[in-house]
């Protein structure tokens, strides 16, 4: 018998098996949950958090600011959070669209909090405080760093470049490091990230740069030949990607002069390639694996992901359209939308989210050359049904119980849901702090926005609102 339905609707979820958070408000348009990510632990209560995002909310301005709710983690929830309840939240500039992209990072400074990332889209209205009708209109890319903390968040780091990730431990130093811009790492260290980091300032000391091809983007790989360093994978704009391998000393390093020692070419014969994604060890043979999401083109475009197995075998340059089940998989049957989702079953084996609605469980035994979507069947994956999903990602462990659990962003509707896993399913400029605590939002302002998918509440404190540009702690 399946470990979990072929179809899960996120209208089953009743606090045991997930929960419903509800909130947003009167300005949000609808767009709360029109983005989810999985922060880890910022606060240090052995529960992972998760942030839900609107970055096209007006908030009490009138204008498109933007907001981030952050969901704190607890054990067994309601079936239904309100938003506010559920943890601090962060607002943008005037016409900012603050959210555009919200991701966990690790823990940069090592004080055992996670720390996130906020990224806006690049433009917003500078006013002087002096003179409230006389205002600039600022348009440049801008980041914010938060720093987790067991009572409060730290603002930390701005930065005008944009495309801040996550890269992992690349120098093995035990301190989270992040990429800058695309072709950039910065190592992270006690004090943090350095506040208005620019690619420019970075040496073999505090960075690693990539250099050898103009990069759309680079990001974590996990540990892709278990040598202890975090790696990283660089996509070109020539629908190349490589995999560089982490090192003690940075400096940098030309992928066109990757040997096998230092990382490998990930070589698509044709097509066009649209990410790569860390996915974790799929295969259960102790190294990370990666997913390229790719278009093949031709008189019918075929939307197609590759699942490509670490390795540590010397190898220069793999074809990922010659995978065959032993080096990795294809997936076919959905669109090009590839995301890592946790442990979600609780088998060891990291599983991962294709096309925003289908979830493929890693395996370690027979993996064939080629996974179709349709064949789902709750034991080897599941489907899940919401209205209005938009955006399907992993969790973390939410409700603590050492299983992964999966958040479903709707935008729209009523309600974000997150469901649970569980053995068988489970389902980041400086934040500064105004130190405003909201009170309860009328019934009239409730909209709902999320859902987390969990198997097992604390009462919640009262709301944070965090102006990313303003004081110091929240």
């Amino acid at each position: 018998m399946p470990d979990f339905p072929a179809q899960f609707d996120v209208v089953v979820l009743d606090g045991s098996n997930g929960f419903r958070l509800i909130g947003g408000g009167t300005y949000d348009h609808g767009g709360s949950g029109y983005s989810v990510a999985g922060l880890g632990d910022i606060n240090g209560d052995g529960f992972d958090d998760v942030a839900i995002v609107a970055p096209f909310a007006e908030g009490w301005s009138q204008y498109t600011i933007g907001t981030v709710n952050v969901f704190e983690g607890r054990a067994s929830p309601a079936a239904d959070i309100y938003l506010w309840d559920g943890g601090p939240s962060f607002m943008g500039r005037y016409e900012e669209n603050f959210g555009q992209r919200v991701a966990g990072l690790g823990d940069i400074n090592g004080d055992g909090f996670a720390d996130f990332m906020i990224e806006g889209s690049g433009s917003y209205y500078q006013i002087d405080v002096t003179d409230p009708y006389s205002y600039v209109w600022v348009d440049v890319p801008h980041t914010y760093v938060i720093y987790g903390g067991g009572d409060h968040l730290t603002g930390g780091t701005t930065s005008d470049y944009s495309g801040f990730a996550a890269a992992g431990d690349v120098n093995g130093d035990g301190f989270a490091d992040v990429t800058v811009g695309t072709s950039t790492i910065v190592f992270g260290s006690a004090t943090g990230i350095p506040d208005d980091v620019a690619p420019a300032t970075i040496d073999a000391a505090t960075g690693l740069k990539v250099t050898g091809a103009t990069f759309r983007s680079i990001d974590a790989a996990g540990d892709v030949d278990g040598d202890g360093f975090g790696d990283v994978v660089a996509r070109d704009d020539n629908n190349d990607a490589y995999v560089v391998f982490g090192r003690a000393l940075g400096g940098s390093v030309d992928v066109g002069q990757l040997n096998g020692a230092d990382g490998f070419k990930l070589d698509l014969p044709v097509g066009d390639l649209r990410a790569v994604v860390s996915l974790g060890d799929v295969n259960g043979d102790g190294l990370d694996d990666v997913a390229l999401d790719a278009m093949i083109q031709g008189p019918q475009a075929v939307p197609i992901i590759y699942v490509v197995f670490g390795r540590a075998d010397g190898v220069a340059s793999v074809d990922p359209s010659a995978l065959d089940g032993t080096n990795g998989f294809s997936v076919l049957g959905g669109n090009t939308l590839v995301a890592a989702a946790g442990d979600l079953n609780g088998d060891t084996l990291a599983d991962l989210i294709v096309s925003g609605r289908y979830v493929i469980f890693g395996r370690s035994d027979a993996i064939p050359a080629s996974v179709n979507v349709g064949a789902l069947n709750g034991s080897n994956g599941f489907e899940v049904i919401a209205a209005g999903l938009h955006n399907l990602q992993g969790a973390g462990d939410v409700n603590g119980d050492g299983i992964g659990d999966l958040a479903a962003g709707t935008p729209g509707t009523p309600t974000l849901s997150i469901r649970a896993g569980r053995r068988g399913l489970r389902t980041s400029s400086s934040a500064r702090s105004d130190r405003r605590r909201i009170g309860q939002a009328r019934p009239a302002m409730i909209s709902t926005s999320a859902a987390v998918w969990m198997t097992s509440s604390t009462a919640p404190a009262a709301r944070i609102t965090c102006a990313a540009w303003a004081a110091t702690t929240c």
